[in-house]
């Protein structure tokens, strides 16, 4: 599977992505509306700096799983967390919910440093 969202393959995935390989997907999916970053750490993680236009769900909460019930399950999305520690526990419970596309930065936002360059942390 080519791991990437387009027309003619709409088979679900679950996919690792590196640092460059986000930037990429942020830079194509920028405009489409069904394109989301999820930001899995705390909350006080998430104000030192985080994606831009990063939506916070600590999968830590013991409410991650209802919030997650909320979101569109034929979406695109894209975790992370600090180091793939919490976006990992994320990603397996969102396919468990039946989420269809999901990225998940393997490396989290540390392991990218100083590469996020253009990814904007905010």
């Amino acid at each position: 599977m080519s791991c990437r969202l387009n027309a003619e393959e709409l088979e679900p995935f679950y996919c690792d992505v590196n640092c460059d390989k986000a930037r990429e997907l942020i830079n194509d999916y920028r405009e489409l509306k069904e394109f989301h970053v999820i930001d899995t750490r705390s909350i006080e993680m998430y104000k030192m700096g985080h994606l831009n236009k990063a939506v916070l769900l600590d999968a830590f909460k013991s409410n991650f799983s209802e919030l997650l019930g909320y979101l569109p399950k034929d979406h695109v999305y894209l975790v992370y967390c600090t180091a793939g520690i919490r976006s990992l526990k994320a990603i397996k419970l969102m396919k468990q919910m039946g989420f269809k596309y999901v990225y998940h930065l393997y490396e989290g936002i540390e392991g990218c440093d100083i590469k996020l360059g253009d990814l904007s942390i905010s």
